[in-house]
């Protein structure tokens, strides 16, 4: 059988292929043959793969190429570190993949946020809302503005632990007295 090759990547089998490579298994794709020179090789029967690039994986050393022991399956957690190419260790695999599930979750709950509150938008608007009940109730000391605030705080009793709140609120204004008069300071012309 004729095949055209990228080093000993089989890009094609073709009668316009300049190298015999023989026979290989069937049910196997092109994308994870490779040809030495005297046989095809199957990656999955690999212990050592010689990697360039995540993504990029040869039987035989090539040109900018480092061996990595590895399977075919550990593709996927191909890492270039400084040069150096390795495989996620399985600790690595575990916290990656409950990171991207609390991402997705996070991005699930914001999803929900966003129907039952709106967008960030919506939530400005009703922010300042509140604020102008807020600032009526201190200034004017109306009785209907009071009651209004008395029912809202009522139907949110318990979204929001109070304690926690607190606490970061704090961290925030804490934050903020040491960034902000830098911030303020730079923005003024001299």
């Amino acid at each position: 059988m004729l095949a055209i090759l990228n080093e000993d990547m089989i890009v094609r089998v073709s009668s316009k292929g300049t190298t015999e490579i023989g026979t290989f298994p069937k049910g196997v794709g092109l994308e994870r043959l490779r040809f030495d020179g005297e046989k095809v090789i199957d990656l999955a029967d690999l212990e050592i793969i010689h990697v360039r690039i995540p993504g990029e994986l040869h039987a035989i050393p090539v040109p900018g190429s480092q061996p990595v022991t590895m399977t075919y399956a550990d593709r996927k957690y191909l890492v270039n570190e400084g040069g150096t190419l390795r495989v996620l260790t399985n600790t690595e695999r575990e916290e990656a993949g409950i990171k991207k599930f609390n991402s997705q979750h996070k991005a699930r709950l914001r999803a929900g946020l966003v129907k039952s509150i709106g967008d960030s938008g919506d939530q400005i608007a009703d922010i300042s809302k509140l604020l102008f009940l807020v600032v009526d109730y201190l200034v004017n000391d109306s009785v209907e503005t009071k009651d209004a605030l008395v029912d809202i705080s009522a139907s949110t009793n318990g979204v929001y632990s109070l304690s926690e709140t607190k606490t970061n609120l704090i961290k925030m204004g804490d934050s903020l007295k040491s960034v902000l008069p830098e911030y303020h300071n730079k923005l003024e012309v001299k």
